[in-house]
């Protein structure tokens, strides 16, 4: 087994919704979450038990900090890297158009690429791309599905102060 294999840790998250979540950890912090069919939890105690807690937090209606959260970012470019950094800057509840989203990150004429990032996003709620929307003021694309990213605006809004 390879190093890379050994470091690792998979936490399986029940959520109150019809999905669970599979949270995957390397030694240096959160490297994927995945929206998978609804299942039971299966997890042990470990250095970022705290991620995991912070998201069930989440899924149950609070309004949960993930700036300090360790995480492996999956982007090859600048551009990429920029587009990732400012969606995680969207405040909870809100939302902003892809083209926005790529005029923050420094390319205006770049929404069709800035959906091609988000959507090889692996980190769901920590960069939270369900909060980027089309400028027709519709739901486009999502790694879990539409009704995913329904379901987490929904639950952000709901919740508001």
């Amino acid at each position: 087994m390879d190093k890379i294999a050994k470091d690792i840790i998979n936490d399986i998250v029940d959520t109150p919704f019809d999905f669970s979540l599979k949270i995957t950890y390397t030694n240096k912090g959160i490297l994927s979450i995945d929206f998978i069919e609804k299942c039971c939890s299966s997890f042990e105690n470990h250095k970022f038990s705290y991620i995991r807690e912070r998201i069930i937090r989440y899924l149950h209606g609070e309004m949960v900090n993930f700036t300090d959260i360790p995480y492996l970012i999956n982007a090859n470019t600048t551009f990429a890297i920029k587009v990732l950094t400012e969606c995680k800057k969207i405040p909870y509840g809100k939302t902003i158009t892809y083209k926005e989203l790529s005029k923050k990150a420094g390319n205006p004429k770049a929404s069709r690429a800035v959906g091609n990032i988000l959507g090889k996003n692996r980190l769901p709620i920590i960069i939270p791309c369900h909060r980027v929307i089309g400028s027709d003021g519709k739901l486009h694309g999502f790694t879990g599905g539409i009704h995913i990213k329904e379901t987490l605006l929904k639950l952000e809004k709901s919740f508001i102060v």
